[in-house]
């Protein structure tokens, strides 16, 4: 990535951390990391444009202090363990678009101070290049991502440019999924296991022998969380006139997940808000009013839709307390338009 840029955050976990930040020209640069005060590393490098520092060994949900050269010193915490049962996670897709309403949303996430950021997708249109992953993620979130952790999908716009390569070079994601690949993962934070997955790639979630769908199949089976949430771009189930939902998706991911009894499935694809009743005791979410455009819905017997009479650009906020996760659709002016409550 060119220019001036960071320090972000990536591959924030429970017990682990990577800095990274950019510079215009070959510069020197030098990094410490500190809890409570106490110096626990620093960390010099050669002049280089850019530059990467890994931390491991961390405590769960504990707050380390950083600082790039002479910059403000940034705070963060690691992500929480299953012992913790009150957290705040935000949801936002299809906003990687210029103009105010990526701005006036991201606004509102950080009043709603989340504790880890996920994505449904399309973070950068048209074509998911370089420059648009800089302009829509890396500097529309600067704030949110040099003290929070980030972990995004793959839209049908992030592939458009070399199948994603740009998305791929400037995320650092968990290398877990059978193929070796970023392209999907899974990850836990505090008593929730997020399965985190591929639509874009055409075959990937459309076919029942994939690759993807057997890694899915033992990654459900293999967590012992509370909760699993199931997170990918194009939604099974939607009322939006441009993008329906997707039926091969349905047919051959629907029976999965609710067979390994998934909690929550947030999607895409749709630049709507739409919120399903439970289906075979999974609920679906479509949250694709990030940024981009907000489009017209019809109303069908399964589905609550709550966007409809006004363009509502949005993200969802989830809070964890106890056996309860509460979400709220939250929109570009603050104002909260869903609420819905899961409970074990």
């Amino acid at each position: 990535m060119q220019g001036n840029v960071g320090p972000y955050l990536q591959l924030l976990g429970q017990n682990q951390a990577i800095v990274e930040w950019n510079f215009a020209i070959p510069s020197k640069s030098k990094i410490t990391m500190a809890e409570n005060n106490k110096l626990i590393e620093k960390i010099l490098g050669s002049p280089s444009t850019h530059y990467v520092a890994g931390f491991c060994g961390l405590k769960a949900e504990t707050r380390y202090i950083y600082q790039v050269d002479d910059k403000p010193p940034t705070t963060f915490s690691t992500l929480p363990d299953k012992k913790q049962t009150s957290f705040r996670f935000a949801v936002i897709g299809d906003y990687g678009w210029k103009g105010e309403n990526l701005p006036k949303v991201i606004q509102q996430m950080e009043k709603f101070d989340p504790q880890w950021m996920i994505t449904t997708g399309d973070n950068a249109y048209d074509h998911g290049t370089y420059q648009e992953l800089k302009a829509y993620v890396f500097t529309a979130f600067a704030k949110l991502l040099a003290t929070r952790a980030f972990y995004p999908t793959l839209g049908n716009h992030d592939v458009k440019d070399q199948h994603g390569k740009a998305y791929l070079d400037l995320f650092t994601l968990p290398v877990n999924s059978i193929e070796h690949s970023e392209r999907y993962y899974s990850f836990d934070a505090a008593d929730i296991h997020f399965s985190m997955l591929d639509s874009a790639s055409t075959d990937a979630l459309r076919l029942i022998d994939s690759p993807q769908i057997n890694w899915l199949k033992k990654d459900l089976k293999g967590t012992t969380q509370l909760w699993k949430i199931v997170v990918f771009h194009h939604s099974p189930y939607s009322n939006e006139l441009f993008h329906h939902g997707d039926r091969k998706i349905q047919q051959t991911l629907i029976p999965i997940l609710a067979d390994l009894k998934v909690d929550l499935v947030f999607t895409g694809h749709s630049h709507t808000y739409e919120r399903t009743y439970p289906l075979k005791g999974v609920v679906y979410i479509v949250t694709g009013g990030g940024g981009k455009s907000i489009r017209l819905v019809w109303r069908l017997p399964w589905s609550r839709t709550f966007a409809m009479g006004k363009k509502r650009f949005h993200f969802v906020g989830v809070r964890g307390e106890g056996f309860t996760l509460s979400l709220e659709a939250i929109d570009h002016e603050g104002n909260i338009f869903d609420r819905y409550d899961l409970t074990k």
